[in-house]
């Protein structure tokens, strides 16, 4: 629909280069980019909403930092990308 793709707007402070992509390692659940008061200026971080949306979840507000993360997110993808492309 052209009214709908008119309509999308972007939200930066929401949506993150690693959104859906990054998992909670304690309960495997996606993490989401966060905003506020922990992050560092100009530095995306992402943190699991699991204790905020399931209150009786044992796990904590995990936090992993883009630019740490984004290396071995990168080596990961070339790697089976490539595995792919030579399987081909």
């Amino acid at each position: 629909n052209e009214n709908s793709e008119q309509s999308r707007k972007c939200h930066p402070t929401k949506a993150g280069l690693l959104s859906g992509f990054l998992i909670c390692g304690h309960c495997g659940r996606r993490l989401r980019k966060a905003a506020g008061v922990f992050r560092r200026k100009g530095k995306a971080d992402y943190v699991c909403d699991s204790p905020r949306k399931f209150p009786d979840s044992t796990c904590h507000q995990w936090r992993a930092w883009e630019e740490e993360v984004l290396p071995a997110v990168t080596s990961w993808l070339v790697e089976n990308i490539d595995r792919e492309v030579l399987k081909r």
